[in-house]
């Protein structure tokens, strides 16, 4: 695909149905895997000089017993991802990154942020603290919507 990538830290998420992962959008490339149960994802453009700015695209994953193809996505610096688990058993979720995990440098957007207006499947998501504080995209960059 000639995209340079080199992975330093592999990290693995589990998640309860109804789990929403809000969008993590951490200033590196990121390849996400899906290992087991069915995975709403989705992905936003944050990336503040790009005209595709506030667009998402949404997927699902699939990674049952029924469906044993399995796919991942490589995500550039400035695209934010999220999940959310689907159906009733847990989901294993993969993710390679090219820098050692710092909590001073996450970053994140609302998972109900009105102008992403992202249609979640289920209904009374689990939250995080953390994922419920992150702002939403006008607060984070002001100045795309004057």
């Amino acid at each position: 695909m000639g995209v340079k990538f080199k992975a330093v830290q592999w990290n693995h998420s589990v998640s309860k149905p109804r789990v929403i992962r809000a969008i993590h959008t951490e200033n590196w490339k990121k390849i996400v895997y899906p290992l087991t149960g069915k995975t709403f994802v989705a992905i936003a453009d944050v990336r503040e000089d790009s005209p595709d700015f506030g667009k998402v695209e949404t997927f699902i994953f699939d990674c049952t017993k029924e469906n044993p193809v399995r796919s991942a996505l490589l995500l550039p610096p400035g695209i934010g991802n999220s999940i959310c688990a689907l159906g009733s058993k847990e989901v294993n979720y993969m993710y390679l990154v090219e820098e050692y995990w710092d909590n001073s440098k996450a970053s994140g957007i609302a998972w109900n942020d009105p102008d992403l207006n992202i249609s979640w499947p289920v209904k009374n998501p689990i939250i995080s603290d953390r994922d419920r504080a992150n702002p939403t995209l006008r607060e984070q960059f002001p100045n795309k919507f004057t």
